[in-house]
């Protein structure tokens, strides 16, 4: 379960963490376009004990062999010592100095101590008296004239330190085993390394981001999310389309499109809901408006219909009705009107020329909808249309703004809840559930709206192409079941 979600918040955000990714590759590539190349040159100088007199060289036999290379602990001291010599001011000036004489010099002409010191570094070499000392140059032959001087000047500057300046013949020990190597490779930038950096810290900030948009996302996403939050199985999965497509019905539709074989999962949850029932109410309501329930209300009713199913389609919404717009009709005549006796419920009733669907508009809108749905006339009208068709579909008013839907849900056989995907909150959605609790209704189940369709489910709808029989206009009117 744990991997699954992983893997769906992985799926949800592979955008962001691409996002990421290429921001911080393109960043490294333009840093590393910007920088300047280095070159690196590196010369090792041996640093042996220094010479003492014969006595004394007897006695320390162990710590000295007299070749002048030997690597004892005095000899790896000496070379952690000089390794601070090389980084020293008076060393910089120094090498400055005999460079700016060098005619194999073609570096910088105001060179001076401060500036080699940014391109120099040493340290003696673990387990050994080398030392190595390393400079870089945007320029690897000056780079390897840097070094070269910087070790032949080392040495001089450790036999004034050594000899106290006076010249003498005493050997100090140092020697420059390796000249400064030539590397026409640059040390930076190293594109592929930055690159690779740049990568890995690309998709672990593209992680990060992933891991707090899902803590701090309130939307619902999945079914498995819905089931989680209230006792309510999903019944479809309504796929998302265009505004274009949702406008249309689902009898002008493909009908092998994710969108209609939504409805007809959908048709098949209703049927198998209560299937002794020979009759029912469904309430079609939403959390909140603008998630779908009158669509859903709508193009459930005309799959029922095509299956053969006897059904009506009432605009139970008495604000903002959208029934009677959905087929383009008059919608003036309808519930209200009907309520108040103004209309018999024959002719207020219009019949889809497709499918046979019974529409029965919501009529002029009311002042007071709330309380015209809690009438006994409003109660003996939908007993009525139960006990006239197999099926009664009522669009309903959105359960959190308003008490309409709750009403209305009291006296169903069953709700449908719509929950819009990546729309509806976990909270909005318990709030729904509480509001049918309290008039004693619970949903009969779930319709997840508008969830994005990935691309091999697209795929497989295409390739699946089946002829369903249950889609063609019957006469009969078989019960439900």
């Amino acid at each position: 379960m744990f991997i699954r979600r992983v893997a769906r918040a992985l799926r949800r955000n592979t955008i962001l963490i691409l996002v990421c990714l290429a921001v911080a590759l393109g960043g490294a590539y333009v840093l590393t376009e910007q920088q300047t190349p280095r070159y690196e040159s590196t010369v090792r100088v041996v640093v042996s004990a220094a010479a003492a007199p014969a006595d004394a060289a007897e006695s320390d036999g162990e710590q000295n062999d007299g070749s002048g290379a030997g690597a004892g602990p005095i000899s790896e001291e000496r070379a952690a010592t000089y390794a601070e010599v090389v980084t020293s001011q008076v060393l910089a000036s120094r090498v400055a100095s005999r460079l700016l004489g060098d005619p194999s010099y073609r570096g910088e002409s105001d060179l001076d101590g401060d500036v080699l010191l940014n391109q120099v570094s040493a340290g003696a070499v673990p387990g050994s008296a080398v030392l190595e000392i390393r400079v870089t140059d945007p320029d690897p032959a000056t780079a390897q004239v840097i070094a070269q001087t910087y070790a032949e000047e080392l040495v001089a500057t450790a036999t004034d330190i050594e000899t106290g300046g006076l010249g003498t013949a005493e050997d100090p020990g140092f020697t420059v085993i390796d000249f400064a190597s030539f590397d026409d490779e640059p040390v930076s930038p190293r594109p592929f390394d930055t690159l690779l950096l740049a990568a890995g810290a690309g998709l672990l900030l593209g992680l990060l981001l992933t891991g707090l948009r899902e803590a701090l996302m309130t939307s619902v996403r999945t079914g498995e999310e819905v089931t989680a939050l209230i006792d309510a199985p999903v019944l479809a999965t309504i796929a998302y389309e265009s505004p274009a497509s949702r406008r249309k019905l689902v009898t002008e539709l493909d009908q092998h499109s994710p969108r209609v074989e939504g409805f007809r999962a959908l048709r098949t949850g209703v049927q198998f809901a209560d299937p002794d029932a020979p009759h029912k109410l469904i309430a079609v309501t939403s959390c909140q408006a603008e998630e779908g329930k009158s669509s859903t209300a709508v193009n459930l009713a005309l799959t029922l219909s095509r299956a053969g199913v006897r059904t009506l389609l009432v605009d139970g919404d008495l604000r903002r009705p959208q029934v009677a717009d959905t087929f383009d009709i008059d919608g003036s005549a309808g519930v209200t009107t009907v309520l108040l006796g103004k209309v018999d419920l024959a002719d207020a009733i219009w019949t889809h020329p497709d499918t046979g669907l019974a529409v029965l508009p919501s009529g002029v809108v009311p002042p007071n909808p709330a309380e015209l749905l809690q009438t006994q006339a409003m109660s003996q009208l939908l007993e009525r249309l139960r006990s006239d068709h197999e099926v009664v579909v009522v669009d309903c008013a959105p359960l959190n703004p308003v008490t309409d839907a709750a009403l209305l849900a009291a006296r169903a056989d069953g709700v449908l809840l719509v929950v819009r995907h990546a729309r509806t909150t976990k909270d909005q959605l318990r709030s729904a559930v509480e509001r049918l609790r309290q008039v004693g209704a619970a949903p009969m189940g779930v319709v997840m709206n508008a969830v994005p369709l990935r691309r091999r489910d697209s795929a497989a709808y295409g390739g699946y192409q089946r002829y369903d029989a249950r889609d063609k206009p019957k006469k009969s009117s078989r019960k439900v079941g």
